[in-house]
C-alpha cells in the first residue's frame, strides 16, 4: 500500500502524491515482470489520522490506495517483495505486505483428500468393530467437514476451518463424519 500523511487542507495534494507513487509503484511490478493485467489498484481513500495525542493532539489525514499483484511465479514474488527498496529509494512511502501463497487446486485437492477421508474412516471403524467381535456393513451417511489448510506442523485448527496464507509449504485436511451399519 501507498499513504501519505499531509494536513486537512492539503488533502487534494496528498491524493496527487498517492497516485504519483501508486504509478511508480505499478511501473515497479510491470518492470519485474508482471503483466498489468495481474496487478490491480484500489481506489484511494482518506482516513483521519492524529498525531502527538493528549493536549498537543494534531488531526491530519491519511491518504491511502492498495496495490495487489497476483502470480503463479513464486519465485517472480518473492524477488519483487525483496526488492521494494527501489521503491523507497525513488521517495515512494511505501508499506509492502507479505506474500501470500495460496493452494490454485484447493477444489479438486479437497475432492481426492475426502475420499480419502472416508476410506480412513472406514479403516477405523473396522478397527474399533473388530476389537468388539463386529464387523463394519455398508456406510449409512456421511457428511463433509471443514476444510485445515495449515503451515507444515502446525496444530492450529479452527472449527470452522484455518486456511494459512504465509508459508509455500501446507498441511490440508478434510473431516468427514460418516455412520457405518454393524
Amino acid at each position: 500500500s501507498v499513504d501519505r500523511v499531509v494536513d486537512p487542507t492539503a488533502v487534494a495534494s496528498g491524493y496527487s502524491l498517492v497516485a504519483a507513487d501508486t504509478k511508480k509503484v505499478q511501473n515497479f511490478l510491470k518492470q519485474n515482470g508482471f503483466e498489468e493485467s495481474k496487478i490491480s489498484v484500489s481506489a484511494i481513500s482518506n482516513n483521519d489520522y492524529y498525531e502527538n495525542y493528549g493536549q498537543n493532539q494534531v488531526r491530519k489525514v491519511q491518504v491511502m490506495q492498495r496495490v495487489t499483484v497476483e502470480s503463479a511465479d513464486i519465485d517472480k514474488i518473492e524477488t519483487a517483495s525483496q526488492g521494494t527498496l527501489a521503491l523507497v529509494q525513488q521517495g515512494v512511502k511505501f508499506n509492502p505486505g507479505s506474500p501470500e501463497y495460496l493452494i490454485s487446486t484447493l477444489p479438486d485437492l479437497r475432492i481426492s483428500l475426502t475420499g480419502k477421508a472416508v476410506e480412513d474412516a472406514r479403516k477405523r471403524a473396522e478397527a474399533i468393530a473388530e476389537s468388539s467381535g463386529q464387523r463394519v456393513g455398508k456406510m449409512k451417511s456421511a457428511s463433509s467437514g471443514v476444510v485445515q489448510v495449515m503451515a507444515p506442523n502446525s496444530t492450529d485448527v479452527s472449527d470452522y476451518g484455518q486456511y494459512d496464507t504465509s508459508t509455500k509449504e501446507k498441511d490440508v485436511f478434510v473431516s468427514v463424519r460418516t455412520t457405518f451399519l454393524l
